[in-house]
């Protein structure tokens, strides 16, 4: 039974339980578009991470401070790993805490030992840039603010006794200030650049919008058409779930343009659409083919439960009058069906329907065919 002590089994562990447990931390933790907008980022820093601590350490080779480096190779290694992690796993999250933590640990031990002449704590204005670029505005604070108070600690006792090289006031004061200037400059740029982000995804969100809606009647156009039976016509041919394609055409539309006006026409088309819209049901699809043309996608349907649908549409129509200023305009409407049964494009069944569709006009309008005869 689920919740008992019987289903562990069922319960991930080890690496895949905690993978899995980690991943929405992941998606949380990570600004804007996820942990997939950080891949390159990630990269660049363990890389950068892993060439400067290697060549630091090359240089305090010649300087015979054998003690940082071996650090400085250690941390070089650690990068390496991260590059690889990252290359095999595609996944910024762990390479990323790993560098950047190491790297914090090699800061406080260059606070500790102070390095080369009590100059190696410069290297690290890199540090926040970084942060900021691999991990964004919100965790990039909160690493940068631990490793920045953690150094506030270590600066604050002017005695020092705990470290085993002392900082001149001034230096200690100039660089936490310089430090923490470098990080608010980064962290309002990144800001600014994720605010520019979420305002172009929001237009490209808008102008596809634009681009699969007819402005009219607010449904679906021949692009969005082609879009879902594409998906649906993929998953025909995968499992064989059959679908149909509904092809409708008002009638006498011509005469209502003549008559009264192309704005009575574009009422009664978007009256059409909402009341079409309204009557099928929520997974079925309506779009406008083209003129007074609609065509409805329904998926996982067969023939009999179509034509009901139908028939449905028809009398949804027929028995809904357009109300335009003050006039009344009575509606009917002609369909064709068609069922998907083999794969052939889109333009070939709709041409089917449209057969269809003429000769339930021929056979007096108002009614639903299904046959091409």
């Amino acid at each position: 039974m689920p919740g008992s002590q019987s289903d562990w089994r069922l319960r991930p562990t080890g690496a895949r339980g905690l993978k899995r447990f980690l991943a929405p931390v992941e998606d949380r933790l990570f600004d804007l578009a996820g942990w997939e907008s950080r891949l390159v980022p990630t990269f660049v820093f363990c890389l950068v991470s892993a060439v400067m601590c290697f060549s630091l350490s090359l240089l305090n080779l010649f300087e015979h401070q054998y003690f940082l480096v071996e650090i400085l190779l250690c941390v070089t290694a650690i990068a390496c790993v991260s590059i690889g992690w990252l290359f095999f796993t595609k996944k910024p999250f762990f390479p990323l805490i790993l560098t950047a933590g190491t790297l914090m640990c090699l800061g406080w031990i260059l606070i500790y030992t102070g390095g080369v002449m009590r100059a190696s704590i410069f290297y690290f204005f890199w540090f926040p840039p970084m942060l900021m670029f691999t991990m964004g505005p919100r965790l990039g604070s909160y690493a940068f603010l631990f490793f920045y108070l953690t150094m506030l600690v270590l600066f604050s006792d002017p005695v020092q006794p705990y470290l085993q090289s002392s900082y001149d006031p001034y230096l200690r004061l100039r660089y936490l200030i310089v430090l923490f200037a470098s990080y608010l400059f980064t962290w309002l740029m990144e800001l600014a650049l994720n605010s520019t982000q979420r305002e172009l995804r929001r237009t490209a969100m808008r102008l596809e919008h634009y681009a699969l809606t007819d402005h009219l009647t607010g449904l679906g156009n021949r692009r969005a058409l082609q879009m879902h039976f594409d998906r649906e016509n993929a998953k025909f041919l995968r499992s064989g779930k059959q679908f149909c394609l509904l092809l409708g055409d008002l009638d006498n539309f011509k005469c209502i343009n003549d008559t009264y006006g192309h704005k009575a026409g574009d009422a009664v088309l978007r009256h059409v659409a909402k009341v079409m819209k309204d009557a099928l049901k929520p997974h079925y699809s309506l779009f406008r083919w083209g003129g007074e043309e609609f065509l409805a996608l329904m998926p996982d349907t067969n023939l009999p439960e179509a034509l009901e649908i139908a028939e449905k549409l028809r009398l949804a129509v027929q028995d809904t009058a357009c109300r335009h200023k003050d006039l009344l305009l009575p509606i009917t409407i002609s369909f064709g069906l068609k069922m998907v049964t083999d794969d052939q494009n889109l333009e070939d069944h709709v041409n089917t329907a449209d057969i269809r569709l003429y000769a339930a006009k021929a056979r007096g309008k108002n009614c639903v065919c299904c046959q091409s005869a």
